[in-house]
């Protein structure tokens, strides 16, 4: 897809521009919701970038990125309590997902949260003794 291409190249209003018309064609495609939100967050679009977070989410996809990138982004906005229900959502989803430990570790850290923190950092090291050193 051109749009990936574009996000790749580090365009990303050519990417949401490219992803605004994979949605037009397809609104249940979630992987064309999920990829224009993570250009419009580069874009400082974050209300456009959380909204298009929801609607890859609610295409019923079982695409987990949605989850772990508005976890993120809620988390960032200081909203910890739902950046939790995400990660939460996401890891019994897929619960191999070595990164939503790894950041819900942060949110509890942030919480205050030092035993479910480190507990959550132990169990993403375990699931891959890299995840800190990945983008």
């Amino acid at each position: 897809h051109r749009g990936l291409l574009k996000s790749a190249q580090k365009d990303p209003e050519a990417a949401a521009a490219d992803f605004t018309r994979a949605i037009e064609l397809d609104p249940r495609n979630a992987l064309a919701w999920t990829e224009r939100g993570r250009a419009r967050v580069l874009l400082a679009d974050l209300p456009g970038a959380l909204a298009d977070f929801d609607r890859a989410i609610a295409a019923g996809s079982k695409l987990t990125t949605p989850y772990y990138e508005r976890a993120r982004l809620r988390f960032v906005q200081g909203n910890r309590d739902a950046a939790l229900a995400d990660l939460d959502k996401l890891i019994q989803l897929s619960p191999r997902y070595a990164r939503a430990y790894l950041l819900r570790s942060e949110v509890r850290r942030a919480n205050g949260d030092e035993p479910g923190a480190d507990a959550d950092r132990t169990r993403a090291l375990a699931l891959d003794p890299k995840v800190e050193s990945r983008p």
